[in-house]
């Protein structure tokens, strides 16, 4: 047998809530289930090591009581669904023919006074529904209900208003119990302070080994002991690396090809101009084309008179003289 032994007590600071809790919780009920005075921890010790584990399990409930919040919110939802159905069925059968428009006509009366109330506080919309129930279910509204086909959803309504207060009960009772509880981290921090003097003790009364200390029930706890903190630590180690895992991003997708540029379109054959037009006289008449020489008004010598001779061109141009 070992003359001395060993406690691993190592990373206890790294635990969670949950799995700090649950290791104590195990120590002490090795320690509670044997004679105290055969492994020389006073009783005084370990029920003061049990109430510092209590103030754990206390602030973990409180935690619990987040939960509950968010259940409550779940089922405030189920029967806001269930009442906007009902409202909406009623309306809509407003613009039915027959006996289902005067059955909606009637049930729309009864409702009235309580649409909207998925929207008001939690406590008066829990009151609320009790009316509206009390109210639909008086026998002058079953023929109505009956014709919409609404009678089954009047249950399912009721079972859901009472899921909601016995949710909220539960997470009123736990912050009632909560209100003057330590932090997490003092509850631990005293937690571990007493395991450790505890350690301490057996430790000292193995090497002691004095009656009534038993030496193998010491080694036999702390063998337990030791294991429960490998089982622990290998679970943590686990989830640690589940977390990093999940942090990891995952690999890129390929980049998608760019897309080739469009081509440009053929241009337009551009327009030939036009011909520009003969320019305009002032007084709006086309110039006249100019004689051509040796073209005379008609024949005779010059001078003007008729006379002898060929009176044939003779090749000079006609001359005018001005008359005096």
């Amino acid at each position: 047998m070992e003359d001395y032994i060993e406690i691993n007590r190592a990373g206890l600071t790294k635990l969670d809530n949950g799995r700090h809790y649950e290791y104590h919780n195990n120590v002490y009920d090795l320690l509670h289930e044997v004679d105290a005075t055969k492994i020389g921890v006073p009783v005084e010790k370990i029920t003061q090591y049990k109430g510092g584990i209590d103030v754990e399990g206390q602030i973990n409930r409180e935690s619990q009581a987040s939960l509950d919040t968010q259940r409550m919110q779940k089922a405030d939802e189920a029967r806001d669904r269930l009442l906007s159905y009902l409202f909406g069925m009623i309306r809509t059968n407003r613009f039915s023919p027959e006996a289902a428009e005067a059955a909606a006509a009637e049930l729309e009366i009864v409702i009235g006074p309580y649409c909207g109330i998925q929207k008001i506080d939690v406590d008066q919309e829990s009151a609320a529904i009790d009316g509206l129930l009390i109210d639909l279910r008086e026998a002058k509204n079953t023929p109505f209900l009956t014709t919409l086909r609404l009678t089954a959803i009047l249950p399912k309504l009721e079972a859901a208003n009472a899921d909601f207060r016995k949710i909220y009960k539960t997470r009123t009772s736990a912050r009632a119990d909560d209100k003057e509880l330590p932090s997490a981290k003092a509850a631990r921090a005293k937690t571990d302070a007493v395991f450790d003097r505890i350690v301490f003790i057996l430790q000292a009364a193995y090497y002691s080994g004095a009656s009534p200390i038993e030496r193998t029930l010491i080694a036999s706890i702390v063998k337990q002991i030791n294991q429960r903190t490998q089982e622990i630590f290998d679970k943590y180690n686990q989830s640690l690396a589940k977390k990093k895992a999940a942090k990891k991003p995952k690999d890129p997708t390929d980049p998608k090809q760019p897309k080739e540029p469009k081509q440009p379109k053929d241009p337009k054959d551009p327009k030939q101009p036009k011909e520009p037009k003969e320019p305009k006289k002032p007084d709006g008449e086309k110039p006249k084309d100019p004689k051509k020489p040796g073209e005379g008004g008609g024949s005779g010598t010059p001078g003007g008179g008729s006379g002898g001779g060929t009176g044939g061109d003779d090749g000079d141009p006609d001359i005018h003289l001005p008359e005096e």
